[in-house]
């Protein structure tokens, strides 16, 4: 009697412990994402294929320089007798800065359009008057005359422009390093003159990001000056060498200075947007490796998934491009890859943004 009581007890006990590790397992391996021992759905996150512009940013640091700049100088030696401008001022092409002592200039210039005026005259009474009274010859050389003097009235108004400094292009000047007296020569600095309207930046890349750029790839600047703005501009050269030494590529860029803000000499840290281009992205944790296939497993509209294979294009922080392989808005398994298999049903949940037996939407 104590046996069989013994015997029932102990069998009661095991239906117990089966019941229990069933209840245990299924329960616990739909929470997991997996498929339940009931055949149950997997519950899972679910994100779709995205189609964004995508681009190889290389970072590196320049420095500005003047679109045009030049030191401005006398080409004589003489006294200043007049100066139009001071430091930091913004003038056009051909604004007189500085003027220089021309008397001599003057007086001579005076008797070359006299003597000019003279022999004009002389040509034109000849010229009127014809061969009845002066012959070929004498017509010639007042001809002559008339254009020597011409070539000497230009010559003395040429030295009167020298003594006007003019700007040779448009953009800011330094400071005024001259006075009214000051003698000048063609060693004497007058004053710097920048063209800052547009400024230039040069840096550096890496060798192994040198196939990727282009003229008119885009370059977001900053400078320590202004933390909170950033300056774009493009690239308008590429270096035709690589160092040997550094491995690196020499690159131009330009970016337009409008509101004057930035200036020649400044320090500037910057990242390159090269290869930019609309591309697949996919988030890394649903790509999934198989020796050397790279796979994706793609839910259908039954909440049935199917192993796709890709093809990678490169790899992201979080995120993979991919090249082959995938369309825009597919949903892809996130959550519960590792223990997904082909053809598996599949359920999400709140956690992934979307209601039981539904499609997640973009970002879901």
């Amino acid at each position: 009697m104590k046996t069989n009581l013994f015997i029932g007890t102990f069998i009661l006990g095991l239906v117990a412990i089966a019941v229990g590790t069933w209840v245990y397992f299924n329960q616990g391996s739909s929470q997991a994402g997996g498929p339940g021992l009931g055949g149950g759905a997997a519950l899972v996150s679910i994100e779709p294929v995205r189609l964004e512009l995508v681009a190889e940013n290389v970072e590196s640091v320049g420095t500005l320089i003047a679109n045009e700049s030049i030191t401005i100088a006398s080409k004589v030696s003489d006294i200043v007798t007049a100066v139009h401008f001071e430091d930091g001022d913004i003038v056009e092409a051909g604004y007189i800065l500085v003027e220089l002592l021309n008397q001599e200039q003057s007086a001579q210039l005076a008797e070359a359009q006299a003597n000019l005026i003279d022999t004009n005259l002389q040509l034109e009474r000849l010229e009127t008057l014809g061969s009845n009274v002066a012959s070929a010859s004498q017509i010639d050389e007042a001809r002559a005359r008339a254009d020597a003097n011409q070539a000497k009235l230009d010559a003395i108004v040429s030295r009167m422009e020298d003594r006007l400094i003019r700007a040779p292009f448009g953009g800011m000047l330094g400071f005024r390093d001259v006075s009214i007296g000051t003698l000048v020569n063609p060693n004497t600095v007058i004053t710097t003159l920048d063209d800052i309207s547009v400024l230039e930046l040069d840096f550096s890349i890496p060798e192994t990001a040198f196939g990727n750029v282009e003229i008119g790839d885009r370059v977001d600047a900053h400078s320590a000056a202004y933390p909170s703005m950033s300056f774009e501009g493009q690239v308008s050269s590429i270096g035709s060498r690589i160092d040997p030494i550094t491995r690196t590529a020499q690159i131009r860029a330009k970016l337009a200075n409008e509101d004057q803000r930035l200036r020649p000499g400044m320090f500037m840290t910057l990242t390159l947007v090269a290869d930019e281009r609309e591309s697949l992205v996919i988030p890394e944790a649903s790509l999934l490796q198989k020796g050397d296939r790279s796979m994706v497993y793609v839910v259908g509209e039954d909440m049935k998934v199917s192993e796709r294979d890709v093809v990678i294009d490169r790899r992201l922080r979080g995120e993979v491009v991919i090249a082959e392989g995938l369309q825009p808005g597919e949903q892809l398994v996130v959550d519960g890859i590792m223990s997904m298999r082909n053809g598996a049903q599949v359920r999400t949940g709140p956690a992934a943004g979307v209601a039981p037996g539904g499609m997640a939407g973009p970002g879901g």
